[in-house]
């Protein structure tokens, strides 16, 4: 029977590597001590990596777990728990060691929702005709596809068709180059930034 010289537990009530429990050997990993991540309150983003991301339960687990570094041979995150599962192997056994961690989640604004609130926008698409289907059916498309890279700010009804304000130029350009669309484009000067002027820019469809 094997007592662990620390805690004097038994290797029939805890499991054991090398001469010491799990609870009382010391395992040789390092890892920060809290993580904090700001959230976007309003679409859910979470800031990471220098940018705002879409959030999911397994990207933060696989970015707290590599940041841990040691003689583990797997990890895993415990978002319940806000713990992380190291698992090490000694000899033909693999050992779970659980450590706990600071994980803090702030409420902040992404700059996607932060321009959408205030109205912000660079590009018009304008979609124009008779055929009422094939307009609705490119705001859907445009709507889904843009989203993926920037933000439609609003859809505004025209008498004429529909005209949507997008947050970014050449995501627009991106996509109609994609959906092989025909178009006229036009610019407006809307101000000068960091000494440049900056221009909004109108994209003219027809159906």
């Amino acid at each position: 029977m094997l007592i662990c010289p620390k805690c004097g537990s038994t290797d029939d009530k805890k499991e054991f590597i090398d001469a010491f429990c799990v609870d009382c050997y010391e395992v040789k990993v390092t890892m920060p001590p809290r993580f904090e991540f700001l959230l976007c309150k309003q679409c859910g983003k979470i800031f990471m990596q220098g940018g705002w991301k879409d959030f999911s339960e397994e990207m933060l687990g696989n970015y707290i777990v590599g940041k841990c570094k040691g003689e583990f041979v797997t990890a895993l995150y415990n978002h319940k728990d806000k713990s992380v599962v190291f698992f090490i192997k000694k000899g033909a056994k693999i050992v779970k060691i659980v450590k706990n961690i600071i994980v803090k989640l702030q409420n902040a604004t992404c700059s996607d929702c932060g321009r959408i609130s205030s109205g912000y926008f660079e590009a018009i698409i304008q979609l124009r005709g008779e055929r009422k289907l094939s307009i609705n059916k490119y705001e859907r498309i445009f709507t889904t596809e843009l989203s993926k890279v920037t933000f439609v700010s609003k859809v505004e009804e025209k008498k004429e068709g529909l005209d949507l304000y997008v947050g970014n130029t050449k995501a627009v350009m991106a996509v109609l180059r994609e959906l092989g669309l025909t178009y006229k484009i036009s610019r407006t000067l809307f101000g000068r930034k960091e000494g440049r002027n900056v221009f909004r820019t109108t994209f003219a469809i027809r159906f």
